[in-house]
């Protein structure tokens, strides 16, 4: 996270280190949750404090976590 530079470039270093390419139809912060749900990973920040000067970051923050631990739910879930 070191070189991202408030909420966009957090974004778009999610997706280069999770190997994704942008998708028109969808939000990126949709694509890297659907991504991330469909596997076994750990998610970790490093750095991120950086970012929330930002006025958007913690809102992108927010948004991506809550979907995660949705996502995170829905297949605990289905497994029990």
């Amino acid at each position: 996270m070191a070189e991202a530079d408030g909420a966009e470039g957090l974004l778009s270093a999610l997706f280069h280190a999770l190997g994704l390419v942008g998708e028109q139809q969808q939000e990126p912060v949709q694509q890297i949750c659907n991504h991330l749900s469909r596997r076994r990973a750990i998610l970790v920040l490093d750095n991120l404090e950086q970012l929330l000067v930002e006025p958007q970051a913690p809102g992108v923050v927010a948004i991506l976590l809550r979907m995660l631990v949705g996502a995170a739910r829905q297949t605990v879930d289905h497994l029990t």
